[in-house]
């Protein structure tokens, strides 16, 4: 019975040691494929990854520089390079005992669970940004799961930091996060929460309200992902002067900037938004920027990203002149694909002041079906077409210049169809400009009165531009008068 005993403990131990160093090996397989992922989305050299392996936990580490080549630093004893290190403890599947008796495992098989500590190193870093006793370490704690996903909490917790003089100092709240994983991080998705900062240097204080962040990604080829940022900040607000008097505050602040695929192209947007600007105490109103590229090419695309990810490593190996050589010779390949596509874009500007809404678009688009057009760099221009339209409300100018005219250039009079008119044929003088609204002549020539607006549409058509319907040159002319 003993023997029986004894063999059964031999095996179960036999068993978990054999387990545990199985999962070590396909856990340093599938954290590897993540540090990989991670490093492939920042520049090439600045980052550096090593891994030891044991029985039952191993230990990795993974570096990146914040300093750019372009800005070396000398290390002088124990002097080294600014640097964010991230220190990995890997304790092996599939069933931590202690981490599952410490709470800090799923009480299920899995392949490993990490510990991770974020640090910054470097002396230059603690000689000029702070004390480092002062800065705590931020952890993440990650779940491998079987499959080769997981999922990672964050923490990073509050902290004060002095400068090398009492007039700098760092305050930062809580930082939490967490991110779901797929196998090799082909998607992602995850949700940040920080509590603000606030940073004084001298006599100017930046202050950052509670900042939210949702990021998706998902893994379209090796060199191309679709993917998401949403970011939302309570607040922005910028003091300076000895007293701080002078400030400027944003409130509600919402970023949005995506990645997609449509109907086999490439889309970019971006979205920035901010509802209450705020100058000296006094209310400037809100503001949107909106910009979006359409109709480019995926391949094309990924291609650009592979020739920036070359050109990093190429850095130190070759010169600076052939590096700019090889992606001059490959940019035209690219720029072509590109524009074959015929790719568009749309932008958006809105200031919402208290007395109006001064609104201001653009559409350009690149007609591509022109293949002699697309390999000759000298005819793009032929193949743009563009069209904007500036609308500002009479209330609002009236702020500057005094009662705007009841008279202006007509909108749409022109007939840039029909030929170009002659100088003679535009309205007398005293109709396109009122001295008595505008203290520029030019400013009245360019805008038009539509009802409660004034409005400027201008529109390029190969070569030629027209503001309301007449020739740019024209009314430059006639605004000389």
């Amino acid at each position: 019975m003993k023997k029986a005993i004894a063999g059964f403990l031999i095996l179960l131990v036999g068993s978990i040691t054999g387990f545990s160093y199985w999962e070590g090996i396909l856990a340093e397989k599938q954290w590897r494929l993540l540090l990989e992922r991670a490093a492939s989305s920042l520049p090439p050299g600045q980052t550096s990854t090593t891994y030891h392996r044991g029985w039952f936990s191993s230990s990795s580490e993974f570096r990146l520089k914040l300093l750019s080549d372009e800005e070396p630093v000398v290390s002088k004893g124990d002097d080294v390079p600014e640097e964010l290190m991230l220190s990995h403890t890997l304790v092996h599947g599939p069933l931590p005992i202690i981490e599952i008796v410490k709470g800090r495992a799923p009480l299920r098989p899995i392949m490993a669970i990490v510990h991770t500590r974020i640090a910054m190193k470097g002396r230059p870093f603690q000689r000029r940004t702070a004390r480092r006793e002062e800065i705590p370490e931020g952890r993440i704690d990650t779940i491998l799961n079987l499959d080769g996903g997981g999922s990672s909490d964050i923490l990073v917790p509050p902290f004060t930091s002095t400068g090398d003089t009492k007039r700098e100092f760092l305050v930062s709240k809580e930082l939490r996060g967490t991110i779901v994983f797929t196998k090799g991080a082909q998607e992602v998705s995850s949700q940040v929460q920080w509590g603000g900062a606030e940073m004084t240097i001298r006599d100017v204080r930046v202050t950052l309200g509670k900042m939210t962040s949702a990021f998706t990604y998902r893994s379209v080829t090796d060199q191309l992902a679709v993917w998401k940022n949403v970011i939302s900040l309570g607040a922005l607000r910028v003091a300076w002067s000895p007293k701080g008097k002078e400030e400027i505050t944003l409130r509600n602040l919402n970023f949005v900037a995506s990645q997609e695929t449509k109907e086999g192209n490439l889309e970019l947007h971006s979205l920035s938004r901010v509802k209450e600007i705020m100058v000296r105490g006094q209310q400037l109103g809100s503001l949107l920027l909106e910009l979006s590229l359409h109709h480019l090419d995926p391949s094309a695309m990924a291609m650009l990203s592979k020739l920036e990810s070359t050109a990093g490593r190429l850095k130190g190996s070759w010169s600076r002149e052939a590096i700019k050589t090889m992606k001059n010779r490959q940019m035209d390949k690219i720029f072509a694909a590109i524009l074959r596509k015929s790719p568009a874009l749309d932008m958006r500007f809105q200031w919402g002041a208290t007395k109006g809404v001064f609104n201001a678009s653009a559409k350009a688009s690149f007609d591509g079906s022109d293949e002699t057009r697309v390999k000759n760099p000298a005819l793009w221009p032929t193949g743009i077409e563009a069209d904007a339209l500036i609308s500002i409300p009479v209330a609002l100018m009236s702020d500057d210049h005094g009662q705007p005219a009841d008279t202006a250039v007509p909108s749409g009079t022109g007939n840039p169809g029909n030929g170009t008119p002659a100088v003679s044929s535009l309205p007398p003088l005293t109709t396109l400009l009122s001295r008595r609204g505008f203290n520029s002549s030019a400013e009245s020539v360019f805008l038009a009165r539509n009802g409660d607006l004034m409005e400027s549409h201008l529109t390029y058509r190969r070569g030629h531009v027209l503001v309301n319907g007449w020739p740019l040159e024209l009314l430059m002319q006639r605004a000389r008068e």
